[in-house]
């Protein structure tokens, strides 16, 4: 609840034109302040959390760390469950990667959606850096 409050104070602040007073600390509008820059998404690096529908079939797991592998994107970890049904039916594989530019890792999401051996779209999300 604190810090719920504090950010809905910030802004409160922002809205009413307090900005420049209540954020003097990051001297966002000081001359001597460093600033920041506003980096392109797709160079916005970021961990990310990957879920894919394959098939349970041999060489689809090597398909996809290819991919991964030829955007540079390094593994953290992976998990994939037995199939319930009949063998190379559908499984659900998860995949944490460690930290990738956006850019690359949306590359590898198009090229593995469009292997035969995916049985979805992928789902993914960002887990921030």
């Amino acid at each position: 609840m604190p810090t719920a409050s504090s950010v809905v104070a910030d802004l409160i602040d922002l809205g009413v034109g307090r900005a420049q007073r209540t954020f003097a600390a990051a001297k966002l509008w000081s001359r001597e302040g460093r600033g920041f820059t506003v980096e392109p998404p797709e160079r916005v690096r970021s961990r990310f959390y990957l879920r894919l529908l394959v098939a349970d079939r041999p060489g689809v797991l090597a398909d996809i760390t290819r991919i991964l592998a030829d955007e540079e994107i390094s593994i953290s970890s992976l998990v994939q469950h037995e199939s319930a049904g009949e063998s190379g039916g559908p499984v659900p594989l998860v995949v944490v990667t460690h930290s990738a530019p956006t850019g690359r890792f949306r590359k590898a999401i198009e090229r593995i959606n469009k292997l035969s051996t995916t049985a979805a779209p992928a789902v993914f999300f960002s887990m921030g850096d």
